[in-house]
């Protein structure tokens, strides 16, 4: 019962904020390569926020579908993987925010 309600949440929210985190991924890299904002004329600052870009467009491709078809018994698998893609995707966002003000 609790993993069905959690797949129906996960099939609900899930999408719609890895999109979201596509799309901010995208501005945070136009504005940082055509802004020039932090070293190298704002290539690092550019090119960390499309590692969060991958990394959402592989959760929303990839894993959704997989946890889709695992049911309960490979939700927590999956879930585990997709809590550490965003963990390294506020990494690269935060430092992203570190090296546009160096």
């Amino acid at each position: 019962m609790l993993g069905d309600d959690a797949g129906r949440v996960v099939n609900a929210i899930f999408p719609k904020y890895y999109s979201f985190g596509v799309g901010l991924g995208f501005v945070a890299f136009a504005a940082a390569y055509v802004g020039g904002i932090g070293p190298y004329d704002g290539l690092l600052v550019a090119v960390l926020p499309l590692v969060g870009v991958a990394l959402n467009l592989y959760a929303d491709r990839v894993l959704i579908p997989k946890m889709e078809r695992a049911g309960d018994d490979g939700f927590a698998e999956y879930h585990k993987q997709s809590v550490v893609l965003n963990g390294v995707t506020m990494l690269a966002v935060a430092a992203a925010l570190v090296f546009s003000h160096v």
